[in-house]
């Protein structure tokens, strides 16, 4: 953005003086004259950079651990609850996946769930409705 508005300001010859300067005396104006906004980028973008990396492992992350029970499912290994941490995002998402995992664990091993666990276990229909 900062060479789109450097080439913008170029071509409208505001306030750079125009005529035959060179390319870099043109930019080092322009750089002077912009100086507020490269301090103002300098202090906003480590926040949004801190944010936008928090953000994105709050998505990611449970995503990595679901990947890794499914490929336990897919090998036919019964498999834990998933837990996700405080913070995480797309609860419900895993809420209908602990279902899933009931029933897998009833199907792979058999009476370690008990009828009880399979009790718990919300309907085909339950899954995905609101709380």
């Amino acid at each position: 953005m900062w060479h789109v508005g450097f080439f913008l300001d170029v071509m409208r010859g505001a306030g750079l003086g125009g005529g035959n300067k060179p390319l870099t005396e043109l930019y080092l104006e322009y750089f002077g004259k912009q100086q507020p906004v490269l301090i103002a980028m300098a202090l906003l973008v480590p926040p949004f950079l801190y944010n936008l990396l928090r953000f994105s492992h709050r998505v990611a992350g449970p995503l990595f651990r679901c990947r890794a029970i499914m490929r336990d499912m897919a090998d036919g290994k019964p498999v834990a609850e998933f837990h996700p941490r405080k913070g995480d995002l797309m609860r419900e998402l895993f809420d209908a996946f602990n279902a899933l995992i009931r029933r897998w664990n009833a199907r792979v091993v058999p009476g370690a769930n008990g009828p009880a666990a399979e009790a718990d276990a919300p309907a085909e229909s339950d899954v995905g409705a609101p709380v």
